[in-house]
């Protein structure tokens, strides 16, 4: 049964439920009502010779009392039917506010949802009924890459559901489909360039961020990985409504030739202080972007020491994504516990340096990043036996299992309340493996 008719249910039993408990009686019953009220008793008196004006006097004054007493009890009756109503009234809309109150994940603002809207409810669902799960403000706790143009020179042959999604219904409806069943509240978009540059593409990026924040999502972050880029992206934020939250450069200086990483790092310091002087905003919070990078190793440069990354870094920028992919060795065991084995070296450098500055989990945070690639499907561009945490998914059936799991091994090296959620590379990777798993991370 769907969320939306577990809630109707459960909302209509309660209103039944308080009519039931106040139909009876509501504030006052009948006996205290009727012992408040006159006796209308009139005793039989012989006038005798008296005046046959005074005995008609008499009637006339007993038949006034009589007339009075009725009338009394109308109103007595009148009030305590009023009170019933107000009773009932009162605990219906206090019941049905607590039942709202429950449910408030679920429930939608008419105007965001873009799917189906039930009124009564006030909840949004997609076209098979299961409810959209709307996450309350608060950051990310579980996000994903997604490249919305791999062109068919980069896609294997055998995978070409996950090229051009843009614009093509069936693959955006598989997209925004996963996003839902798998509560993904980020979405991190790389390949703009390719967008940006094509005619009618913007357009139509524009309009899938609009449905994927109806359904859920809570931050666009943008990637770049030079000065050009970021311009490019701040002329889309002027004209279209839709909104990136945060911009991300991947800028991988570590992956440069020996001699050249030292400047390549220069440049990459350059590069965040020069998104942060953009100063591109929020059409809709006004204010600037958050700054964030992605970063493999902090340890390959020849002149610069990691301790001295770290400080760089977490000066420049709100969110750092540290990738805790794993050897991707083919004699690994590539499951949660070596991925972030690999991971717990990095780590070792951003939390104490920013323990030493005295800065709070917020700031920056700290986002480990998986790679969901596995051994049927991962990047052309990686050797055969170069693959990480794909199959494990599979074998473990969802992100649930797989981030409950990882959150036991963190504890080993560090408090997992200092990183902020998840994060995945990405979602060509994790859907084909997941989609092969005994069952998917459903909405709660």
């Amino acid at each position: 049964m769907s969320i939306k008719k577990r809630f109707l249910i459960n909302y209509l039993i309660l209103s039944l439920c308080t009519v039931s408990a106040f139909g009876n009686g509501g504030y006052a019953n009948q006996d205290s009502v009727d012992e408040i009220q006159p006796a209308a008793q009139f005793e039989m008196i012989d006038l005798g010779n008296e005046s046959p004006d005074l005995y008609s006097q008499l009637e006339a004054g007993r038949a006034k009392e009589a007339k009075q007493v009725r009338k009394d009890k109308r109103s007595q009756a009148c009030c305590r039917n009023v009170k019933k109503v107000v009773a009932v009234a009162v605990s219906v809309a206090l019941l049905g506010g607590l039942a709202v109150a429950v449910a408030a994940p679920y429930i939608w603002p008419v105007s965001e949802c873009k799917f189906i809207y039930d009124p009564l409810t006030k909840i949004c669902s997609i076209d098979n009924g299961d409810a959209i799960p709307y996450f309350p403000p608060g950051d990310p706790k579980r996000g994903m890459y997604v490249s919305l143009w791999t062109d068919e020179f980069t896609m294997p042959t055998e995978h070409k559901e996950y090229e051009f999604i843009l614009g093509n219904d069936e693959k955006e409806r598989r997209l925004l489909d996963f996003i839902v069943r798998h509560r993904i509240d980020a979405l991190t978009l790389y390949n703009l360039g390719v967008i940006f540059d094509t005619q009618g593409l913007s357009e139509k990026l524009n309009t899938f961020i609009v449905k994927a924040k109806s359904l859920g999502v809570k931050e666009m972050v943008a990637v770049g990985s030079n000065k050009f880029a970021f311009e490019t992206i701040d002329l889309f934020q002027k004209k279209y409504p839709a909104r990136f939250d945060i911009l991300l450069t991947e800028f991988e200086f570590w992956n440069l030739p020996m001699g050249q990483r030292d400047q390549g790092y220069k440049e990459f310091v350059e590069l965040l202080k020069y998104m942060k002087s953009l100063g591109i905003k929020n059409v809709v919070t006004k204010r600037d972007l958050k700054v964030a990078a992605y970063f493999g190793f902090l340890n390959r440069l020849v002149n610069t020491t990691a301790t001295d990354i770290a400080k760089t870094v977490i000066e420049n920028t709100d969110r750092i994504y540290q990738h805790c992919y794993g050897t991707g060795e083919a004699n690994s065991k590539h499951d949660p516990a070596e991925a972030y084995f690999d991971c717990s070296g990095k780590m070792a450098f951003w939390l104490p340096m920013k323990q030493q500055m005295g800065r709070g989990v917020q700031n920056p945070q700290i986002v480990p990043l998986f790679s969901a690639e596995g051994k049927a499907f991962h990047s052309i561009n990686a050797l055969p036996t170069e693959y990480y945490v794909g199959d494990w998914m599979r074998d473990h059936t969802n992100l649930d299992v797989f981030e409950n799991t990882t959150r036991e091994v963190i504890k080993g090296y560090n408090d997992p309340n200092l990183l902020t959620g998840f994060h995945y590379y990405e979602y060509m990777y994790l859907d084909y493996f997941l989609s092969r798993a005994g069952n998917v991370t459903q909405p709660k």
